[in-house]
């Protein structure tokens, strides 16, 4: 961690690699870590998703969609995508 934390206050204040100048978009660095894989199909209790963009929503069929949030026990979904 100390490494990670070193290497990217370097970058902030020095910014220059090779004499070039590096943005905090280009700033990607490879992650060493390593753990054992835990993945979480359906959350224990049912969740509200309070940022979601879906697009058309009243022109598709929402079956799929319903399908999935079932699926992962999501209650409601907000939509700021406006339609």
């Amino acid at each position: 961690m100390k490494i990670y934390s070193f290497a990217l206050i370097f970058f902030v204040l020095f910014g220059t690699v090779a004499g070039q100048e590096m943005g905090f978009e280009e700033y990607n660095p490879k992650s060493t870590l390593v753990v054992p894989e835990n993945p979480v199909k359906r959350a224990k209790f049912t969740f509200i998703d309070v940022h979601s963009h879906q697009f058309n929503m009243e022109s598709q069929d929402l079956s799929e969609l319903i399908s999935d949030m079932d699926q992962m026990n999501m209650g409601v979904m907000v939509n700021l995508s406006g339609g």
